[in-house]
């Protein structure tokens, strides 16, 4: 029985592509186990688990000695993950004792005797370079430099959720840890491109290392992680209720449902309370998913066609995907029913027209076996007794689900049967559904999903909403 573990700085883990090959993830951190207090079994030891943030990438190190102060520092290899680059500096080459710089992203946070380092592209690496004494602090001759990186694969390992261990830990076996992923692999992303620099550069510039207006707020994080498929950003005068003195930011990235802990962290510290003006608080958010499901029928003249009924369904589930992904993928890109259809009609000659049975959800994933407090916003319109929740296995094996009475009250049933009323309440005018104290006493922890169908066949999308085919 330990007094401790700790799984150590640099401990890798790898996992499998789709091809067969092998992609190494690393812990850039310390981070010990905690002992649970559980058991394995009944002669087993305590056992011991901890949560940890892996970086996909392998470890590297550079070493120079100032010579002078005309000296280049280059880093050759591509694909540096600068947010995991530690520059240190020993006085001499005999010294022991080292200083850690940080990296001097604005001038304004950059002294006459402040140690930082700064970095600037290089064909496919990056140069460093440092002060003169004037911004920043100027290195001597006999001073080493020493600079670990990571060495990232871009996206190419987003996705991967299968992990093993390639070494010992404290003295026990790889064999005697259990891995399993929280969440899997995101944020990979390549090189920023040069279209996206030249849509940003003059953004940039512009927004002068602060944040005024709620297009900064975009312009910023955009400036630090570029692995975004959409963002949005909104005052607290303008939220449902309004939230005065505040500034929300979503960000949905290009892979997965939400930025990673890290990522997100990262965010927050170091672009939205750095460089947010005093007195606003800016609040970063995940997105919250709205499917809209539709339930398609489509008409066409068997005479002026040779296609099967499945060939014209086919073209038709085409059109619809391609309209979600050109027209529905952003936030604030709201769903125009007209323009569905019409995309749909237009797939062959033979399509007289087409209809479509709409129903929006939303999902929330309870804590089983604990009362929490629930909130589903739809930020639309909705007809009374269509709200009703996919079915879920109580612990004690019955069906349950959620149904609205039609007055704005939300009641459980069990077996399809009435059990509870007025487990949660609705507002039918802004589909917004609340679930107070709710205990779901889930068999199996997931998603429940609730339905409804919308007053107005176009259905909004604003705030965190983004709008996905369900």
């Amino acid at each position: 029985q330990p007094t401790d573990i700790t799984i150590p700085k640099g401990i890798t883990f790898v996992s499998t592509l789709q091809d067969g090959s092998s992609v190494a993830f690393n812990t850039f951190e310390d981070s010990p186990m905690v002992d649970t207090g559980l058991a394995a079994g009944e002669a087993a030891t305590e056992i011991w688990a901890a949560t940890i943030f892996v970086a996909q990438g392998t470890f590297a190190n550079k070493t120079w000695t100032v010579t002078g102060s005309d000296q280049k520092y280059f880093i050759e290899q591509a694909n540096v993950d600068t947010d995991f680059l530690t520059v240190a500096v020993r006085p001499t080459e005999a010294s022991t004792t080292q200083d850690i710089w940080f990296y001097g992203k604005t001038l304004t946070e950059v002294g006459p005797h402040t140690e930082a380092y700064f970095l600037s592209e290089y064909n496919d690496g990056i140069e460093l370079y440092f002060g003169n004494n004037v911004i920043g602090k100027q290195l001597s001759v006999g001073n080493v430099i020493e600079a670990e990186y990571l060495v990232t694969e871009g996206d190419t390992a987003n996705g991967l959720r299968e992990f093993s261990l390639t070494t010992d830990i404290a003295g026990y076996s790889r064999s005697d840890f259990v891995i399993s992923a929280v969440s899997p692999a995101t944020d990979g992303a390549g090189r920023e491109t040069e279209a996206s620099i030249k849509y940003l550069a003059p953004l940039s510039y512009q927004r002068q290392n602060r944040i005024v207006t709620i297009d900064d707020y975009k312009t910023a994080i955009l400036e630090q992680y570029n692995n975004v498929k959409a963002i949005n950003a909104w005052g607290g005068e303008d939220a449902e209720p309004p939230e005065f003195g505040k500034v929300f930011v979503s960000v949905a990235p290009a892979v997965g449902d939400a930025v990673s802990p890290t990522t997100k962290k990262s965010i927050e510290e170091d672009v939205l309370r750095k460089f947010s003006v005093v007195g606003v608080t800016p609040e970063l958010l995940d997105p919250e998913y709205l499917s809209i499901n539709l339930d398609t029928t489509v008409y066409y003249n068997k005479d002026k066609t040779t296609l099967k009924p499945s060939e014209i369904s086919g073209l038709a589930s085409v059109a619809i995907n391609t309209y979600f992904e050109e027209a529905v993928a952003d936030y604030n890109q709201s769903f125009k029913y007209s323009k569905l259809l019409t995309a749909i009609d237009g797939v062959h000659p033979s399509v007289t027209h087409s209809l479509a049975d709409v129903t929006i959800s939303k999902a929330f994933t309870p804590t089983s076996n604990v009362a929490g407090t629930y909130q589903l916003k739809y930020y639309n319109a909705i007809d009374p007794n269509t709200l009703v929740s996919e079915t879920w296995t109580t612990t004690n094996s019955q069906e349950a689900s959620l149904r609205d009475d039609g007055i704005g009250n939300i009641d459980l049933y069990l077996n399809n049967i009435l059990s509870r009323q007025q487990v949660g309440i609705v507002d039918y005018e802004t589909g917004i559904i609340d679930l107070p104290g709710f205990n779901a006493q889930q068999q199996t922890i997931g998603p429940i999903s609730i339905t409804s169908t919308p007053k107005i066949l176009d259905v909004d999308v604003k705030y965190d909403n983004l709008a996905r085919l369900g």
